[in-house]
């Protein structure tokens, strides 16, 4: 897998370096992405027009005397899509090429290997060096990943504006085709909407069993009875999934690739699919059990069904723009293997916890994860590592003039820890690699008349609240209130108590693995 990513500031006058080896690159035949890095706001020189950019979602403008032609080229390296385990090749000047070096890797945590393009490094020999990283990288496993080839149409799939809905089922139970074809016929009557179904042989007798029950609205359902294809979403304005288990994910992969709205059921098995960021719209619920049985689904709540299904039909291009990204990034299959974690120091015996907050963004977000984090490496009883997350709007520079103590604690990627803490926005829905995964939402009063994913209420071992307001909506949907703290702005001595053992979370569920087996998350102590 020929990918690569360029990190850096091709409109700077000093960056011939970097489009030289962009060229090179791509001359080599290889896929490259172009991560920009735009210094800090200056005042045009002369020669110098404004280019707006897009940079991680957010438009920039900068100054550049370059063609019209070569930055039009260097956009579409902007807009380019790799792995997320590529190797990265950072470019900066000599007085902050460490920073942006660091910077670089923590902003693409999973690269394979991380090269600093010295000044003077010949394009050639760098082309070359990028081709030796991936031969000795190998290949990663991913359980969810699909071929390249398999999902190139998919990823070609234009936009559309159609009003045609589309569903996808080999299973009523599992794919929750019954709560798909009711809310069509509930919520959806009237709008001009018409639903498509593409089903397997097997669950035809089900379905025209269902499209009896809602009487005339059938006539605005399809049901084809194929494979499912770029075809049949080809016309979709949305792709409805609000599956109660996850059997197999080709389904779901395919359908974030062809970059329509995709609505889906958020809960442990599909939160390794799913992105993390807003590009999926997730349908909310609880997991639920037969009384005397071991087996364990998850029940989508309808009215969570019901607004990510309109939102679906709203949802901008841009929007949906990123679960493209997402399955280029996270979900191609042969992508080269990530850097693996660092080693825990031998002889220390402290529980490792890992924050994985935001503290680089310009928010009070990262004010009280940078508070936290400070006071537990102060006190000592634990050690501390530190997974940025949330927007890159500082660096590392700020940081060793804001909390010089925390910029060796900074990780790419920082293992197997005891506890981990996932805070900031929007939340992780994936277990970590932990024994006790803790969360710190941001939940506002109204939430308790409101569904919360079961990652919140279910599947984290304790949850963090700012407030008591918090803490009852939490309660009052379904969380066990001794696995619920109260720890406002600085929440240092309630994670050490969890860490130390000293408040165990008491009733928190594990993950649904560990429920299944009857069994807790045990601590990490490699």
């Amino acid at each position: 897998m020929n990918h690569v990513r360029l990190h850096g500031d091709p409109f700077g006058g000093d960056a011939g370096a970097l489009r030289s080896l962009l060229r090179s690159l791509q001359g080599a035949g290889m896929r490259v992405s172009l991560s920009l890095v735009v210094g800090p706001e200056r005042a045009p020189k002369v020669g110098e027009r404004r280019v707006a950019v897009d940079i991680g979602g957010r438009r920039r403008e900068v100054w550049t005397r370059l063609p019209e032609r070569q930055v039009d080229w260097l956009c579409e390296a902007i807009r380019e899509d790799v792995v997320a385990t590529a190797p990265l090749i950072v470019f900066a000047g000599a007085s902050d090429a460490d920073e942006q070096v660091t910077m670089g890797a923590l902003a693409w945590p999973k690269a394979c290997v991380v090269i600093a393009a010295g000044r003077g490094s010949e394009p050639t020999r760098l082309t070359e060096r990028v081709r030796a990283e991936l031969r000795w990288s190998g290949n990663e496993r991913q359980p969810h990943a699909r071929p390249e080839m398999e999902l190139r149409p998919w990823l070609s799939l234009e936009p559309v504006t159609s009003r045609c809905v589309l569903h996808v089922t080999d299973d009523v139970f599992a794919c929750g085709t019954d709560l798909v074809i009711a809310s069509f016929a509930r919520d959806f009557v009237g709008q001009g909407l018409r639903l498509r179904l593409v089903a397997s042989a097997s669950t035809r007798p089900s379905i025209d069993v269902m499209l009896r029950e809602i009487g005339p609205v059938a006539a605005q359902v399809d049901v084809v009875d194929e494979r499912f294809a770029p075809r049949h979403a080809r016309d979709a304005a949305a792709i409805v999934q609000p599956y109660r288990r996850l059997d197999g994910s080709a389904t779901l992969v395919r359908a974030l690739a062809s970059a329509r709205p995709v609505v889906c059921a958020c809960f442990d098995a599909t939160a390794l699919v799913l992105p993390r960021d807003a590009s999926a719209l997730y349908v909310l619920g609880r997991h639920a059990q037969r009384e005397g049985a071991a087996e364990t689904w998850f029940e989508p709540d309808p009215a969570s069904l019901r607004d990510a299904w309109g939102a679906a039909l709203s949802a901008s291009e841009a929007a949906t723009a990123g679960a493209r990204s997402h399955v280029v990034g996270e979900l191609l299959k042969g992508r080269p293997v990530a850097s693996p974690p660092p080693l825990r120091q031998l002889g220390d015996a402290r529980p490792k916890v890992v924050l994985e907050v935001p503290v680089f963004a310009a928010d009070a977000a990262a004010e009280a994860a940078i508070t936290t984090a400070r006071a537990m490496v102060e006190r000592g009883h634990v050690d501390v590592h530190i997974a940025p997350t949330g927007a890159f709007d500082r660096g590392i520079e700020w940081l060793r003039q804001r909390a010089p103590e925390l910029v060796s604690r900074i990780r790419r990627n920082p293992g197997r820890a005891d506890l981990w803490l996932s805070a900031g926005w929007p939340l992780r829905a994936d277990r970590p690699d932990c024994g006790v995964w803790v969360m710190k939402p941001s939940i506002e009063v109204e939430a308790a008349t409101a569904p919360i994913g079961p990652h919140v209420v279910e599947e984290a071992d304790h949850v963090l609240v700012d407030s008591q307001a918090a803490r009852n909506a939490l309660c009052a949907a379904g969380r066990a209130g001794a696995s619920v703290s109260v720890a406002p702005y600085d929440a240092a001595a309630s994670l050490e108590a969890l860490a130390l053992g000293e408040h165990a979370p008491v009733g928190a569920p594990a993950s649904t693995a560990a429920r299944a087996r009857g069994l807790r998350a045990q601590p990490a102590r490699a």
